[in-house]
């Protein structure tokens, strides 16, 4: 592979991922840069970085793939020196974007941060789990977002109505699968105090509500238990000790949500909620008629309508709208809602705002200004902008050349074999093991007539020339096999009613036919694979040209002492690698 060919997509993706790992300009140590690309560098830490992500899928020697990957990096610079004007990406669209990268970054932010990095797990601990583990339990549950709905469904449940119509009717948030079966479960699949519940009821008892901090109010009924088969403790204790962290890392970070809740007055607005469904649940009828919904959109006063609250103090303060709602769903920020139930809107439209105050918090605890952070938010910008000019200066522009069609051609012409006729030998064997020793036996002696007079065997080998298309279903079935399969190869044993047959391909008759015989779909195909090559060229073309106006000054000192991390194995067909989509 050239030393100057770009890598391929995946590989340069995975490179790039990597650069948000390492520190960048703005730490108080001075970043050591290889490159400087008009005003951006490419730091040594980021070059090592991006060597260690790729190393093991670059069978080059060191000198040529350092060289391979420092030029896809200051194609990276370049392209976000060019993306800094780009028509593509408007204040506007950028705006919201950062908005969303932002928040995004600040949410995983405070999550890492109310997540406790260690918990204690003694080995007791462990060995009681597997102890427990034993046995699993047939169980079913019946979930609700609020007391008195817990209270209500448990009455139901007392009265002799059936557990699990009440299970499917009191599931308004759809968590649960349906009657609420979770089927047969060992101990530490659920959350505390759920599992103990679940773990300590006797067969046939009903239990709850049981409140659940962080999920909600449980009602169950064992149904069943039986034994667990399990492997000895020495295989499973490194399992069950990383179950039992976590379990207890999401029991910490639910009591900080709920904490996070209570600080914040997280409150709906009944009023608010009633308008929202009767908007939703009438869009949901109609799409259950079968006919495209012709409700108009809300207006500007429908739009302002508050569904919810939170209050953190000043200036901690805000609302949630019936637009932004509406807006959070259409865009796949909020799942979760079933349109149908009134009493699901509550725990929904509190789960939004508590989206919202976590990122308030974040604000708050200035975990935006945290430098991992930033360099988060920094990247996932410059990924966007890194696109948005891919796709404005690269792939639209890209047309695919005869050549680069012809290569794609090439490389792909033995799938378009047309299978006119093959010479073939075949045994049948009662059985299949017989039939493997068979085909061991014709590798080495050279065909299956040889193999067989070899052995003095009573079984006979016939062969035949087929020609395709044919009737015979069994040789229908073997047309892909023998269309691929080198001459002199085996294939089978293929069993059928009588026993287990052996076939050798012996010769084959199954010309390529010219590009231009392809049929269209095939063409198109060689001409969408094609692209890949083609924007390979416009990429180089484009960036050399800003090579031009932006300067490239490479630390060539500094970059020879950069040691590659890679293995420097040379493959049997090095120009196989870094080829598109490879």
């Amino acid at each position: 592979m050239p030393a100057n060919r770009p890598l391929s997509r995946a590989l340069l993706a995975a490179a790039v991922a990597s650069l948000a790992l390492v520190a960048l300009p703005g730490c108080q140590t001075q970043p050591r840069a290889v490159a400087h690309v008009g005003d951006r560098i490419v730091t040594e830490a980021q070059f090592q970085a991006a060597a260690a992500t790729i190393a093991d899928r670059i069978f080059l020697p060191a000198d040529s793939a350092k060289a391979v990957l420092l030029d896809n990096l200051e194609q990276r610079e370049l392209l976000l020196v060019a993306a800094r004007n780009n028509p593509a990406l408007p204040d506007s669209y950028m705006t919201r974007r950062r908005k969303e990268i932002e928040d995004e970054a600040l949410w995983r932010a405070l999550l890492a941060q109310l997540t406790p990095a260690t918990v204690g797990v003694s080995d007791a601990e462990v060995k009681q789990l597997y102890l427990w583990r034993q046995q699993s339990t047939h169980c079913q549950l019946i979930l609700t977002t609020e007391p008195t709905a817990a209270g209500a469904a448990r009455a139901a449940v007392d009265a002799g109505e059936d557990f699990s119509a009440v299970a499917n009717r009191f599931d308004v948030t759809s968590t649960l699968p349906p009657g609420g079966d979770l089927g047969f479960i060992e101990a530490g699949a659920l959350v505390d105090p759920l599992d103990r519940i679940v773990r300590e009821t006797p067969v046939g008892a009903i239990a709850g509500p049981i409140e659940t901090p962080g999920q909600g109010w449980f009602i169950v009924k064992i149904v069943a238990r039986q034994p667990h088969e399990q492997a000895s403790f020495d295989t499973m204790e490194k399992q069950l000790r990383g179950m039992l962290e976590q379990r207890k890392q999401r029991i910490a970070l639910s009591a900080q949500y709920a904490s996070l809740r209570n600080q914040y007055n997280i409150v709906s607005d009944p009023q608010g909620l009633n308008v929202l469904y009767q908007r939703l649940n009438a869009m949901r009828a109609q799409q259950q008629l079968g006919v495209a919904p012709d409700i108009a959109p809300p207006g500007a006063q429908e739009r302002a309508t508050v569904i919810g609250r939170w209050d953190g103090g000043a200036p901690h303060r805000g609302a949630l709208t019936i637009g932004e709602a509406i807006d959070d769903l259409n865009n796949g920020r909020a799942s979760g809602l079933n349109p149908a139930r009134l009493d699901a809107y509550d725990e929904w439209v509190k789960n939004i705002i508590l989206q919202r105050v976590a990122i308030i918090e974040a604000r708050r605890r200035h975990l935006n200004e945290e430098p991992k952070t930033a360099e988060h938010i920094k990247q996932a910008i410059e990924e966007v902008q890194l696109q948005a000019v891919l796709q404005t200066e690269v792939r639209q522009r890209a047309e695919p050349n005869d050549a680069e069609i012809y290569e794609v051609y090439e490389r792909n012409a033995p799938a378009f074999a047309q299978l006119k006729s093959v010479n073939v030998q075949y045994m049948t064997l009662p059985e299949s093991a017989l039939a493997v020793r068979a085909a061991e036996q014709a590798a080495r002696s050279g065909t299956l007539k040889d193999a067989v007079m070899l052995s003095s065997a009573s079984f006979s080998v016939k062969e035949e020339v087929l020609h395709f298309p044919t009737t015979d279903p069994f040789w229908q079935m073997l047309q892909p096999a023998l269309t691929q399969q080198r001459v002199g190869g085996m294939i089978g044993p293929v069993q059928l009613a009588d026993g287990w047959r052996i076939v050798q391909l012996i010769a084959r008759d199954a010309p390529i036919p010219a590009f231009a015989n392809l049929t269209p779909e095939q063409q198109n195909g060689i001409k969408q694979q094609s692209l890949e090559l083609a924007s390979e060229r416009r990429l180089k073309a484009f960036t050399d040209s800003l090579r031009t106006v932006v300067p490239v000054i490479v630390d060539r000192k500094r970059f020879k002492r950069i040691v590659w991390p890679g293995p420097n194995v040379i493959p049997l067909n090095p120009g196989a690698m870094g080829q598109p989509g490879s």
